[in-house]
C-alpha cells in the first residue's frame, strides 16, 4: 500500500545517513520474509540482547536485511506467537488511555500486539544501552499508535516522531462519497473530536472505526513532533493536533518543508 511504498522509497537515503544504526520494524509474515528478506544476525549485540529478552518469553522476533535499494536492517515481530498476551495488553492500553479494542477488529488487535512488542523491545534496548541510549523511534500511521502510546506511558528514554499519511476521518468520509478535500477549508471549523465521535455512531462505517479513531486521537495528545506525508495531509491534520502551542502540523515528510519546533531530538 501507500505507506509501504513511502517507507520503501526513503530507505536508501536513510541508510546512507544512518548506516548500521538504522533499523526498520514491523510485523513478520513468513512468506514475505522468505522472499524479500535475507536473514542474518544483528550487527549490534545490544539489539540481539533485546531480541533475546522477547524470544526467551515465547515471542518470536526475526532479523535480516530487506532486499530493496539500501538493504536496510529489519526487525520483524511475529504477532501470532504473542497473541496469547492480547487480553493482558488490552488491559495495559485501557489503564494507559481508557481505550478499549473490540474483539472482532483484528487489525486493531494486531496493532496492539505489535505495539506492545515494540514498546517491550525498546524497553529492553534502552535498558541495555545504559545512561545514554540515544534512540530515535519513528512511528507511521495509526497502526503504530499503540507502540507510541505505550512507549511514552512507560517513560522509555528515547525521542519519538509520528508521521501521519491520512486521517481516518478523511478516509471514511471519502469512502462515503463526501467531497472531503475540496471542502476542507470550508468545513475546517467543524472538524472537532465531537464531530468525529458523532460520525462514528451515526453510521456503521464510523462505528467500526471507533477504536482506531480513539487510538489516533490519543497520539495527537502526545508531545511528539507530528509529520504529515504531504501538503494535503498537513491541511487535513491541522485541526486535530491540539497539544502543540499553535495547533499546527509541524512538517511535511515528502519534502521536509519546515522544521519541528518541539524539544530537540537527543
Amino acid at each position: 500500500g501507500g505507506i509501504y511504498t513511502v517507507i520503501q522509497s526513503k530507505a536508501k537515503v536513510t541508510v546512507d545517513e544512518w548506516g548500521e544504526n538504522y533499523y526498520m520494524m514491523g510485523p513478520y509474515f513468513e512468506h514475505n520474509f522468505k522472499t524479500q528478506v535475507e536473514g542474518c544476525a544483528p550487527p549490534n549485540s545490544v539489539v540481539q540482547k533485546a531480541m533475546d529478552a522477547l524470544t526467551n518469553n515465547g515471542c518470536q522476533v526475526h532479523f535480516g536485511r530487506w532486499l530493496i535499494e539500501g538493504s536496510p536492517y529489519v526487525i520483524l515481530f511475529d504477532i501470532s506467537s504473542a497473541a496469547w498476551n492480547l487480553d493482558r495488553w488490552k488491559g495495559d492500553l485501557w489503564d494507559t488511555c481508557q481505550i478499549g479494542l473490540p474483539y472482532h477488529d483484528r487489525e486493531a488487535n494486531d496493532s496492539l500486539i505489535l505495539g506492545s512488542l515494540i514498546a517491550w523491545f525498546f524497553k529492553e534496548l534502552t535498558d541495555h544501552l545504559g545512561d545514554k541510549p540515544n534512540v530515535i523511534s519513528h512511528f507511521h500511521e495509526w497502526q503504530a499508535g499503540p507502540g507510541l502510546i505505550l512507549s511514552r506511558s512507560r517513560n522509555i528514554p528515547m525521542a519519538t516522531v509520528f508521521t501521519t499519511h491520512a486521517t481516518l476521518l478523511g478516509r471514511y468520509l471519502c469512502a462515503g462519497n463526501v467531497d472531503f478535500y475540496n471542502n476542507l477549508d470550508k468545513e475546517r471549523s467543524h472538524f472537532t473530536e465531537d464531530m468525529i465521535l458523532y460520525l462514528q455512531f451515526r453510521d456503521s462505517v464510523f462505528l467500526r472505526g471507533q477504536a482506531r479513531n480513539l487510538v489516533i486521537l490519543a497520539t495527537r495528545r502526545l508531545p511528539e513532533p507530528l509529520v504529515a506525508e504531504s501538503p494535503s495531509t498537513k491541511e487535513e491534520e491541522d485541526p486535530f493536533k491540539q497539544p502543540k502551542p499553535d495547533g499546527k502540523v509541524l512538517a511535511i515528510h515528502s519534502g521536509w518543508e519546515g522544521r519541528h519546533r518541539g524539544p530537540p531530538l537527543k
